[in-house]
């Protein structure tokens, strides 16, 4: 019931937390139809460039150079190899409140605004992991500015001269710029981290690798959706996550084979074997790309298709085989969340290597328009309706599992409830057979004992024998019965106790009595060492003798030779009465088992030594009804101690606190 209650509890989260996600989208596309005043210098055809370094004091009055500068539109596109080159371009004059410039997509450069620097982005030392199409800076300028050139000077990696994304307006219009071109991605990143959240409790909860694996590939996603977005560089500033992004595809492909896996309980040799070279990929790929961009970079472009294409070749014969044997619901959504996946993955990879097909689409269908402004996009909303279709394959499944819990907890309350009845037909059956043999049997023991009496004249031995015999077995069948009823009541309620004080040490001695000619015929020693100053007790009398008829009779039954020796002693207000023995003893595993009924020290007592193996329950349970408790001590071959608590009577606790406090008195006095 707990876990039911647990997986519907995590269910409500995840749908709430999904609602806020819902909620984020008015509030990201908020400002989506105010007017953006924002500049765009990219195309402007005013950039002048010059090819080489020069000196910063040059900054200070770029006129007086002005021979060296030609416009970029003629200094073609290459440099002779990696270098620094030059960038100028005139700022027209508008009136923006809070003047920011936007320059992006340039991976080394420093940014020169009216003889000053700027801004410098990763320029010395040069850090080769920056991914220049996800890094860029908002940085402001003088407000009212005069129209002054902005001057950046470039470093090119590989010889490339480009002028990348350099815009002006107000930082504000960027910002929600920004949001809006980034909702989507923004959105389905949520979303994602929500499941994998989601799936990750499931996992702890209930130890399923299944969930794991679900959880591994909806944080893959995550994570790709927000390092791909711009909206990132608003919070963090995390370049070397964002360049090791690339390494979820590797990742998430082994665990979304992970989780086919676990999910259909049946793959290929083959199948397996490149799922984990999936996952050693992104292992040696993560060390490559620390110690080289190029070799990275090769690896992911170059031999992660050829590794992501055998996974899709070998899931995609599993799947076929598993909807052709198994067709049903389950198969059906996975199928085709499947095939969304790979077309969407499949769209982008045509967007990234051809980019004037986006243009040629959205000229003839028009309606795809939203749906590729990004070359991203149509792989998260493909991943994004795998996860879901992979999720609700979960739910059903859950659910499924939640119906045969219910079914079979029904199944269990309908047997429990039938075992009780048949447990208390039992009881009241061997109660009931119980009264009927001691009436009849309680008559046999009174004629045999008449009998040996000599009511019917004189017995010769022999006969004498059989009687006696006749009379040792009645009594021990009657105290078998008298224990089953005794047990019956116990555990039924229905042994009431008389509480009064009783004084331990003569209870002792009489018990010893009874039992002292027992103990002549084995030629043991029963002995009873209780000072006769012990306070009394507050018990029933009875079942004190009872709970002494059975220890020391348990005692004698199990000791061949020595003795038994009953002590006694006060703490507090509680008597503590141990009866030790010399005999077998008890094995250390079944200390606890002997308390159980129809339970002896060791599975061959009950063969050589007479009993049914209630009277310690009984005693047990007669103990704990006084508020004591019971315990026992055993070395096997060595003999036990039985050691028991009753509460000491009231009244002697009250003259013992006087006779305590009598003494301080005349003390004092």
């Amino acid at each position: 019931m707990f876990r039911a209650t647990f997986k519907r509890a995590i269910l409500r989260t995840g749908l709430v937390l999904l609602l806020i996600a819902g909620c984020m989208i008015p509030i990201l596309f908020l400002n989506s139809n105010s007017a953006a005043r924002i500049t765009d210098l990219s195309g402007n055809p005013g950039w002048s460039f010059h090819a080489g370094d020069l000196p910063l004091d040059a900054v200070q009055n770029p006129t007086s150079i002005s021979s060296d500068w030609i416009p970029l539109r003629d200094a073609g596109k290459r440099l002779e190899g990696a270098g620094y080159y030059w960038l100028k371009i005139d700022v027209p004059t508008e009136a923006y409140r809070d003047p920011h410039f936007f320059i992006h997509d340039l991976r080394h450069y420093q940014a020169f605004w009216n003889g000053k620097l700027l801004l410098e982005s990763n320029f010395e030392p040069r850090n080769p992991r920056m991914l220049e199409y996800y890094e860029w800076n908002l940085v402001s300028f003088s407000f009212g500015y005069p129209a002054e050139p902005l001057l950046l000077r470039v470093y090119s990696d590989d010889g490339v001269i480009k002028t990348g994304t350099v815009q002006v307006g107000n930082a504000a219009d960027f910002i929600v710029r920004i949001l809006r071109n980034d909702s989507d991605k923004l959105l389905f990143g949520v979303i994602f981290t929500l499941l994998s959240i989601v799936a990750a409790l499931f996992y702890f909860h209930t130890r399923k690798k299944l969930y794991s694996y679900f959880s591994l590939l909806g944080f893959c996603a995550a994570y790709a959706s927000f390092c791909r977005t711009f909206a990132l560089g608003l919070f963090v500033h995390a370049p070397t996550l964002v360049y090791f992004h690339e390494l979820m595809l590797p990742l998430g492909s082994f665990a979304f084979n992970g989780f086919f896996n676990h999910l259909y309980g049946t793959t290929t040799r083959f199948h397996r074997t490149v799922r984990y070279c999936m996952l050693a990929f992104t292992a040696l790929c993560f060390f490559v790309g620390i110690w080289n961009n190029q070799a990275y970079h090769a690896l992911l472009f170059n031999v992660f298709p050829l590794l992501f294409f055998m996974l899709i070749f070998s899931s995609s014969r599993i799947q076929s085989r598993i909807f052709r044997d198994q067709p049903s619901t389950e198969s059906a959504i996975i199928i085709f969340g499947y095939i969304v996946s790979n077309v969407s993955t499949f769209l982008t990879s045509l967007l990234l290597l051809f980019p004037n097909l986006r243009d040629y689409w959205i000229r003839h269908l028009p309606w795809l328009a939203p749906y590729i402004r990004d070359d991203q996009l149509p792989v998260f909303t493909g991943l994004f309706v795998f996860l879901c279709c992979m999720g609700s394959i979960i739910l059903l499944r859950e659910k499924e599992v939640h119906l045969q819990v219910h079914s079979y907890s029904r199944e269990l309350e309908e047997k429990n409830r039938k075992l009780e009845e048949i447990d208390k037909l039992k009881d009241e059956f061997l109660a009931n057979t119980s009264h009927e043999l001691r009436t009849p049997l309680n008559g046999i023991i009174g004629i045999t004992e008449s009998l040996l009496e000599g009511v019917a004249g004189p017995l010769n031995e022999l006969a004498r024998s059989n009687l006696s015999m006749v009379v040792s077995s009645g009594k021990r069948l009657s105290g078998l019965i008298n224990d089953i009823l005794d047990f019956s009541k116990l555990k039924h309620a229905g042994v009431t106790l008389f509480i009064q004080g009783v004084d331990l040490k003569r209870t002792t001695d009489s018990v010893v009595n009874v039992l002292q000619p027992l103990a002549h015929l084995k030629d043991i020693g029963l002995l009873s060492r209780i000072d006769e100053r012990l306070p009394l007790v507050a018990a029933d009398e009875n079942r004190v003798q009872q709970i002494l008829y059975n220890l020391v009779g348990n005692a004698l039954k199990f000791t061949e030779r020595g003795q038994v020796e009953i002590t006694a002693h006060l703490d507090d207000e509680w008597i503590y009465v141990s009866v030790s023995d010399t005999g077998i003893g008890i094995p250390t595993g079944r200390l606890n088992a002997i308390f159980e009924p129809f339970e002896q020290g060791e599975g061959s007592a009950a063969r050589e030594y007479e009993g049914a193996g209630l009277g310690l329950a009984i005693t047990k349970k007669l103990v704990e009804m006084h508020g004591g408790a019971m315990g026992v001590i055993s070395t096997p071959g060595h003999g036990s101690t039985f050691t028991f608590t009753l509460p000491v009577a009231e009244d002697d606790l009250q003259d013992r606190s006087a006779l305590e406090e009598r003494p301080e008195r005349e003390t004092t006095g």
